[in-house]
């Protein structure tokens, strides 16, 4: 449990009021360790514990909206439920995560999780009851020179990158003589590669110059 703590410890803080992106390059290591030591079941259960817990972190605010038109309790109830369902696609990733780790050969593991990130991501997205709140690549919004990368990849290519990164990471940590070396090279490269195609590519865009100027008027609801 302690190595759930500590991700939410540092992915939350890369969210607002404190806009601390570089921690969230981190922040899941340790959910990642967890899935590796526990059994896919296992995982499953922390994976739905950290998941509503970090949605409720981040969108408890959504409480002082709905107390508008309900009441307090039913307020909770709502917001509780929400952040479950929400919840329900960290217990899967982790599920996934710690499944895969001890089905896959390396190489495809390394890939399959951030690929798995970005796939749960999206399908949160869809329909009426989509919701993007909480999306990874959001901690990198200060960040100008790393949000590059979303000019050709859009949002989900930097959680991509971010996923990738910390998998990578975590599995050279835990690299061990004599294993073969090719498949998380090869992994490493292609993180590379892939990083340094959103990173200069958006700089060969060409600019157009519009002859006439445009007003434009950007209008958010508030809803804290």
């Amino acid at each position: 449990m302690h190595l759930l703590l500590l991700s939410l410890f540092l992915l939350l803080p890369g969210f607002p009021p404190f806009y601390l992106g570089f921690l969230s390059w981190f922040g899941l290591l340790p959910l990642l360790l967890y899935c590796q030591k526990v059994t896919p079941r296992q995982a499953w259960w922390g994976g739905l514990i950290f998941g509503f817990l970090f949605h409720l972190a981040i969108h408890h605010y959504l409480y002082t909206s709905f107390r508008f038109v309900l009441s307090s309790w039913f307020s909770l109830i709502v917001l509780a439920g929400m952040c479950f369902v929400l919840a329900l696609y960290m217990g899967l990733f982790s599920l996934f995560v710690s499944y895969s780790y001890r089905k896959f050969p390396s190489a495809l593991y390394l890939l399959s999780v951030p690929a798995a990130w970005v796939i749960l991501e999206y399908v949160r997205s869809l329909g009426l009851l989509g919701h993007t709140g909480g999306f990874l690549g959001y901690t990198q919004i200060p960040n100008l020179f790393l949000l590059q990368p979303a000019a050709v990849y859009g949002i989900w290519g930097i959680s991509f990158l971010m996923v990738l990164f910390q998998t990578l990471l975590l599995h050279w940590w835990q690299y061990k003589k004599g294993t073969a070396l090719y498949r998380p090279i090869g992994a490493t490269l292609f993180f590379l590669f892939f990083l340094a195609i959103g990173l200069l590519l958006p700089e060969t865009f060409p600019v157009e110059k519009e002859s006439e100027n445009y007003k434009i008027l950007l209008v958010q609801g508030n809803i804290a």
